[in-house]
């Protein structure tokens, strides 16, 4: 029992500071970015979008965990979908952060870096793209998410902003206004507050999304920290002896233990003398996408068939791609 504490406490104080970034950063897009000049300027190319998405964490690096409210952000401000889902799955691995630690921990394997980098991207950009044939967000996030338009404002009146900020300390967002339950196509102004009133809308996000989704982040700490002490690590290990069930084993093995993309390639280096490329790659590349704490997340805010969907086809493309790393060009 004070093994899975143990390892409860150390998978949680790892992901909560990511998941508080990410929040963060989803509070001020919601308070200071408007919908309109963000659809302006990003790519509408379902493929190009896609790439686009992939790239997004170089320059918001929230990392794994904290991509997730990001998204979420992005699908309810109206950014275009093939971006989210690119974003989504690309931006744990493609930051500056990741790329700097998996460099240092394989810097004598520069191929593992580059490869970790281009395999992401691939699988990140595709699934983007087909996430673009479904254009309906009302199938894709979950329902109470759905509720009228997104943006929020600031009204001169101080009866609305108190029933505004109230509904926020309510639901964690203005999703539920009464207001906007009775007038969905209102979209009131944030000009006429004052940068501290906005900055204040900013803290009270911040306090509640983390309220939303820190309790889905600590039960999936729990989750991975349980299936740790109960399956044993190593006899996993000594399953992957062939060159398709080492890749299956190891993406296994990211999703099970569950360590953080910032620090993934300093625990699967150990095992760098022991497995293929294409192993290394996969349990690299899907532990960063689908580990037990982020899947906690994606399913709080995905609906579950488009969050089985989206894993299903990460773990598809990454098992084909590390595959044929391993058949073709392993070395």
């Amino acid at each position: 029992m004070t093994n899975v504490f143990t390892l409860f406490l150390s998978l949680l104080f790892e992901a909560i500071p990511f998941l508080l970034l990410g929040i963060i950063v989803s509070s001020f897009l919601l308070v200071f970015a408007s919908d309109r000049v963000i659809s302006a300027r990003l790519p509408n190319h379902p493929l190009w979008g896609a790439i686009f998405g992939s790239c997004l964490g170089l320059i918001l690096p929230v990392c794994e965990y904290g991509n997730i409210p990001v998204a979420r952000r992005m699908l309810l401000q109206q950014v275009p979908t093939p971006i989210v889902i690119g974003f989504l799955l690309g931006a744990p691995t493609i930051n500056p952060i990741t790329i700097w630690v998996t460099w240092i921990a394989f810097s004598d394997r520069l191929d593992i870096v580059v490869l970790r980098v281009v395999l992401v991207l691939i699988i990140a950009a595709i699934a983007g793209w087909v996430f673009h044939a479904q254009p309906d967000r009302e199938s894709l996030l979950r329902r109470w998410l759905m509720l009228p338009h997104p943006r929020q404002n600031l009204s001169s009146s101080q009866a609305i902003w108190q029933q505004q900020r109230r509904d926020l300390l309510h639901s964690g967002t203005f999703l539920l206004s009464p207001l906007q339950t009775h007038q969905p196509n209102l979209v009131i102004s944030t000009t006429k507050y004052t940068l501290l009133g906005r900055l204040s809308l900013v803290l009270d996000n911040i306090v509640l999304e983390l309220r939303q989704l820190g309790i889905f982040l600590v039960c999936g700490c729990a989750i991975a920290a349980i299936l740790q002490v109960i399956i044993p690590r190593y006899q996993l290990l000594n399953l992957g002896v062939g060159s398709i069930s080492a890749v299956l084993v190891m993406m296994l093995l990211g999703m099970l233990v569950s360590t953080s993309a910032t620090i993934d390639a300093f625990f699967i280096r150990a095992f760098s003398s022991s497995f293929s490329s294409g192993a290394l790659l996969a349990y690299l590349i899907f532990g960063a996408i689908a580990d037990l704490k982020s899947l906690s997340l994606i399913f709080s805010v995905f609906r579950p068939r488009a969050a089985l969907y989206l894993l299903l086809l990460a773990a598809e493309l990454t098992f084909l791609l590390t595959s044929f790393i391993n058949l073709k060009i392993s070395y």
